[in-house]
């Protein structure tokens, strides 16, 4: 027999669908499903999981899933830094795992933990987008790239990144926003700037850090304006800027155990450099550390030291013909007796006279041109770091000795001489 409480829930199930409009028809089905339930609480489980089980676990399973949604949301929800990259070059998981590493350290004592809460988490945002130069060398992205580029705006004037490092086509974007912080109100080096806003990241000694060392030279770091001093609200406190502030002057404090302590001393021997590439420290570094290693203690003062002097023809404020004048002016005037040159600086030297016969024992040599330069991508030396990023189409020549030119502007025979013998070690350098 069914016990009295049983009965008394049939009883209740029925009035209350009659109540609601039912017709004893459409409560027959599960009226003899209950009925048919054993005695007590191991009968009403039995009639539960028999009748109810998939609405039951549909049910657990969407609230399960908000629940792990909201412990997910809840362990990101307040990121130490955001971050953005914008350009050509795609980070994977890994190589973010190794930035969050040199953030870390370059962190100090709060290993990466700006905001003090136990644990480290940062965010960052890569957009990678294609872009084509003109003939003048200026950047566009392409037609497809439309919606990224969508969200690039959008991240500017909305968005939580507030440290960016951007290819210089989408930083010009950024600087004419008026939204990025003058380096000069943050105590940093002007000499690693582009403009005062930006510092590309191959200027910097923390370039040589794992994750940070994946992106171009070129990229562009550079901090958004406090909320005290931005026209548009993005929805950021003055700490979280604070805490992005802070790792920005750490990067540009980092210095690198590579570097030579006699870099402030005066050089004994300087390369001259003209082309398009243009010179970030992680080039100069390597380029000058093997200069060194070659040159002769000209000075006397106990070291050797070799510099590369430069003028650059791209990412300049100047105009083309401006650099140009300074090549020009530099190639006829300057100190310097042996030159890396590009195309268009190579055949203003040699047209008017200016080059010295390449040395016998180099005349054999593969690219070998005009009987006074070597073509740089056909010496091993092109393979050396450093001098792999000075340009392929580059003619190593040098200068005319003192003694066969019309005026000497301050160049001297040892000078002349010291020239010669960098020449020759440079073009048989072996890597």
């Amino acid at each position: 027999m069914r016990d009295y409480k049983q009965m008394q829930e049939v009883k209740k199930l029925r009035e209350q669908a009659e109540a609601e409009g039912a017709t004893p028809e459409d409560t027959r089905d599960e009226k003899e499903k209950y009925e048919k339930r054993g005695p007590g609480f191991r009968g009403w489980m039995e009639y539960i999981a028999e009748y109810y089980k998939w609405p039951i676990l549909i049910v657990g399973v969407i609230v399960i899933g908000i629940f792990v949604g909201i412990s997910q949301l809840a362990a990101t929800a307040n990121p130490d830094l955001s971050m953005m990259y914008v350009g050509p070059f795609y980070m994977n998981p890994t190589e973010k795992e190794h930035l969050g590493e040199s953030i870390a350290q370059l962190s100090g004592d709060l290993a990466g933990d700006y905001n003090q809460d136990g644990d480290f988490r940062f965010d960052f945002l890569d957009l990678t987008v294609s872009h084509v130069k003109d003939s003048e060398g200026i950047e566009y992205t392409y037609d497809d790239q439309n919606t990224t580029y969508t969200r690039f705006q959008t991240e500017l004037r909305a968005g939580d990144t507030l440290l960016y490092f951007l290819e210089p086509y989408f930083y010009r974007q950024a600087l004419a926003e008026g939204i990025l912080t003058p380096l000069s109100e943050l105590g940093i080096d002007p000499s690693l700037s582009l403009d005062g806003y930006g510092i590309p990241m191959g200027n910097l000694d923390c370039y040589e850090l794992p994750g940070f060392a994946k992106m171009p030279a070129e990229a562009v770091v550079c901090l958004r304006r406090s909320p005290t001093s931005d026209a548009i609200s993005y929805g950021r406190s003055v700490e979280e800027w604070e805490y992005h502030r802070d790792l920005l002057v750490a990067m540009a404090a980092y210095r690198s155990a590579n570097v030579s302590p006699d870099t402030e001393k005066e050089p004994d021997f300087t390369l001259f450099y003209a082309g398009e590439e243009p010179i970030y420290k992680s080039v100069r570094t390597p380029v000058e550390k093997l200069l060194s290693k070659l040159a002769k203690d000209a000075n006397g003062d106990g070291t050797t030291r070799g510099v590369l002097g430069d003028i650059t023809r791209s990412g300049s404020v100047y105009s083309s013909e401006q650099i140009a004048k300074a090549i020009r002016t530099r190639l006829v005037t300057g100190s310097e007796c042996l030159f890396l040159l590009d195309q268009k600086a190579y055949d203003y030297a040699k047209e008017n006279g200016l080059l010295a016969p390449l040395p016998k024992e180099l005349e054999a040599l593969d690219g070998a041109v005009d009987g006074m330069a070597l073509k740089l991508n056909a010496l091993p030396l092109y393979n050396t770091d450093g001098y792999h990023e000075l340009g392929a189409v580059s003619y190593m020549c040098m200068r005319k000795a003192p003694a066969e030119g019309e005026e000497s502007y301050g160049r001297t025979e040892a000078n002349f001489e010291a020239a010669l013998q960098m020449f020759i070690a440079l073009a048989k350098h072996k890597g």
